[in-house]
């Protein structure tokens, strides 16, 4: 199990066992708040204020050790992943600029990015290749990264819950059906 504490803005999170519920590592390679710890597919990230995302790997021993930094030019608030239509896993991570951008794994090659009117604060997959965004301003947004189900002129499109097109610079399909 992991733990990230961001009530009193450590710059750490730890690995719990959950059979004796002892904390059993702290992660400490960030050097500002720990915002997002994503555990998926055969990954284990987190990001933070600092500008990175981190990739972390179990070495022989069983501790955890970075094993990849990728730098953004601004702090990373949240990460969530998701596969693209070719089952492939797909990063996405918003930052503290108002975007989200999207990234292959594991290679971290940059696939997109989405713009935001406010800091992006929490992205979730739903069913059927939807997932939901929440902005600062308090809006929910729902995305589908699904095949589209009508034909437009746009390859890249978000209709949001109250109705407004937005075209994103994405490079997969993203359509919503109502």
């Amino acid at each position: 199990m992991l733990k990230t504490n961001l009530w009193s803005k450590l710059l750490y999170f730890q690995v719990w066992d959950l059979e004796t519920l002892h904390c059993i590592q702290t992660l400490t390679d960030h050097t500002s708040v720990v915002m997002s710890v994503l555990c998926w597919d055969q990954f284990l990230l987190s990001c933070s204020l600092d500008k990175t995302i981190k990739a972390w790997a179990a070495t022989e021993s069983g501790n955890l050790e970075v094993t990849y930094t990728h730098n953004e030019e601004h702090g990373v608030l949240t990460l969530c992943g998701v596969h693209d239509a070719q089952a492939k896993p797909v990063l996405m991570c918003s930052c503290n600029d108002n975007t989200i951008h999207f990234y292959d794994l594991p290679s971290f090659s940059g696939r997109g990015r989405m713009f935001s009117r406010e800091e992006v604060r929490a992205i979730q997959i739903g069913p059927g290749g939807l997932f939901f965004t929440g902005d600062g301003t308090g809006e929910l947004k729902v995305w589908n990264n699904g095949p589209p189900s009508h034909q437009t002129n746009h390859s890249n499109h978000l209709i949001g819950i109250n109705g407004s097109i937005v075209i994103l610079s994405c490079q997969w399909t993203v359509s919503v059906e109502f």
